[in-house]
């Protein structure tokens, strides 16, 4: 029990009540219930601002991830929508190319969205140039998204022109010859023979249904028992193995693959089911990461099938994570009445229902767990994280936003690496993920974690999602706190090598760009170690820039720049570096470090003999 009330304002109520109708509908988006969907979404004025037009954007991409199988019928309302509001073709846009993390590596999550984007454009809501040109933005602005740039190769390929086609088929073969690529993308890469006859004929058959026709994963996908039987007996299939993965399939649940029985209670084939029970498929068959039969039907939300599995006596343990996450809420009522799951059951990897129903976003469940089932909303899993920590980490801004109006909901609290609900959402998430937090009094945005490295000292390093800029607005920001080695947030940009934040960071007023570190380096002496020559530039551009700081060895940049702690092996680079700092009004050349050597002496020592000759000239003129 709660000592303290966890209900939410009564404006917050009325959000989402209204949000909860929005996902019911689309949720559950039929040819019957479409006019009716359509009428709650213009008279909910969900369209008339920017902040509504992204609400229902996400909501959307929501339903095409839970349930699949209505992705056509969701870019259809999608078009009528539109023909409403046409700023909602860049909401879309926006949200599909919105800047992700250079270490993202999920070309599933993305997939999700560009499934959708790929349906809007078969539909006619988007042409491919205009998809382009959002994705050549997108590759000049971030260059180093291997994955996503491969996600849209997989999607968009037959569309590209032959140079295009070339760039992307080249670097798909160097990520294969490196390794770095995931089996599917393997076998897309050779099924590529095949997929590109007849125009490409293959390849829009599996974008369109996820699967080649008339094999196994597609008869079950869409209930053909008839073909199944004939392919399962003429191919000599065993019924215990695995579907594959693939890029075409990217529900969060069938990303290690899974049995085909599994496949067919996700996707409520009730025909292509029974058949599987009767020809003995292993109904205790479990999947790596130990995911049962009852939860793929939970997560499918066939009653029929679900029954099936109750009459099998099938272990129904964690099930209530699943329709939590997949927003079958009235299943999840059934598995509580019946006793078949319980909320107190700690998942090792999804947490508890609570935590799920954030990650889904399940806003009617998420409310009725904390206000009417009494559920701590600081719950922890085993790492000790809340279900804020998860909002963060999955970059739901509506789950962080709803739990933050929450009084109980305490966002101070810290995981087990010490880490608060906002600083992994500095590491991870999304702008309005991290404003949603930054809006909230509770916060205190200078709250250190292990080795006093603050939100700063993260977005100051990775600023993936242009946060910074008003991050640093903020009246209470300390900027230039600094961690357990000295480090002040500029450091940490000039050792990411953050150009953008490096920039932001010199022309912001109060920042100390001559802050030392313990051991007396500044961010000039940490750029030119370095040897990025574009954020020493930079820097001694920079206003009140002190060329000849020394460190606590009495080093001075210019030492730095001649010395064997310079990383970059190429010499030109050292001395485009060294012609950076002489030709600078104020630098002081004869300054002797703690081995009592100048920079041109040092030179000499460490035989860096041209680039003692451009000192050298340097000290004649």
């Amino acid at each position: 029990m709660l000592d303290c009330p966890t209900f939410l304002t009564h404006q917050e109520v009325v959000h989402v009540k209204k949000l909860r109708h929005l996902q019911e509908y689309l949720l559950n988006l039929t040819s019957t219930n479409f006019s009716e969907a359509k009428r709650f979404v213009v008279q909910n004025e969900y369209l008339k601002s920017n902040e509504g037009r992204a609400e229902l954007v996400n909501n959307l991409l929501i339903a095409s991830d839970l349930r699949p199988l209505t992705v056509s019928i969701l870019a259809d309302f999608t078009k009528s929508l539109i023909s409403v509001e046409e700023d909602l073709m860049d909401n879309i846009l926006i949200r599909v190319f919105e800047p992700i993390p250079e270490t993202f590596n999920d070309m599933f999550t993305k997939s999700i969205e560009l499934k959708f984007l790929r349906r809007c454009m078969d539909k006619g809501i988007f042409t491919y140039e205009e998809i382009n040109t959002m994705m050549e933005k997108f590759k000049k602005q971030y260059p180093n998204h291997i994955c996503f740039l491969l996600a849209f190769f997989c999607w968009f390929a037959p569309e590209m022109d032959s140079s295009t086609f070339i760039k992307y088929n080249s670097l798909m073969s160097e990520q294969l010859i490196r390794k770095k690529c995931p089996r599917f993308l393997t076998d897309f890469h050779a099924d590529f023979p095949e997929l590109r006859k007849n125009e490409w004929k293959m390849f829009k058959e599996r974008v369109k249904y996820g699967h080649f026709m008339e094999t196994v994963p597609y008869c079950i996908k869409y209930d053909k028992v008839e073909t199944l039987a004939k392919l399962l007996t003429y191919l000599n299939f065993d019924v215990n193995q695995f579907v594959v993965p693939s890029v075409y399939e990217p529900s969060s649940i069938l990303r290690e693959g899974a049995p085909l029985i599994h496949l067919a209670a996700f996707y409520g084939s009730i025909r292509c089911f029974k058949f599987l029970l009767l020809n003995s498929a292993n109904l205790e068959i479990r999947t790596d990461s130990q995911r049962t039969l009852a939860q793929y039907a939970v997560a499918g939300g066939n009653t029929e099938i679900l029954r099936i599995c109750e009459q099998n006596k099938l272990n129904f343990s964690f099930t209530l994570h699943i329709a939590a996450l997949f927003n079958q809420n009235k299943i999840f009522t059934w598995l509580l009445d019946n006793k078949l799951s319980s909320l107190s059951e700690m998942d090792p990897i999804l947490g508890t229902p609570l935590h799920q129903a954030v990650v889904g976003f399940n806003a009617d469940l998420i409310k009725s767990l904390i206000d009417d089932y009494k559920v701590d909303p600081n719950i922890f899993d085993q790492k000790k994280r809340t279900p804020l920590h998860y909002a963060a980490l999955c970059g739901r801004s509506e789950s962080v936003k709803l739990l933050l109006n929450i009084p109980s909901v305490d966002p101070l609290i810290q995981d087990d690496c010490g880490n608060t609900a906002y600083q992994l959402a500095t590491k991870n998430s999304k702008k309005e993920v991290i404003d949603e937090f930054l809006k909230n009094s509770k916060i205190d945005i200078n709250q250190p974690s292990q080795n006093d490295i603050t939100p700063f000292h993260i977005l100051a390093s990775e600023d993936h999602f242009n946060v910074l800029p008003s991050f640093i607005q903020n009246y209470d920001l300390n900027l230039n706190s600094r961690d357990s080695q000295g480090m002040t947030p500029l450091h940490y940009a000039v050792k990411n090598e953050n150009l953008l934040a490096v920039t932001t960071l010199c022309n912001t007023e109060g920042v100390k760009i001559n802050a030392a570190d313990d051991e007396g380096i500044t961010p000039l002496h940490l750029a030119v170690i370095n040897g990025n020559l574009r954020i020493v530039m930079a820097l001694v551009n920079a206003k009140g820039i002190d060329l000849n700081a020394t460190s606590n060895d009495k080093n001075t940049p210019l030492h730095m720049a001649v010395s064997k702690l310079f990383k970059d092996p190429n010499i030109i680079t050292r001395n485009n570096i060294i012609d950076q700092l002489i030709k600078r009004k104020g630098i002081d050349t004869n300054i002797t470090n703690n081995e009592g050597k100048t920079p041109l002496e040092l030179a000499q020592y460490n035989q860096f003999y041209e680039s003692a000759n451009r000192i050298q000239k340097m000290l004649i003129k």
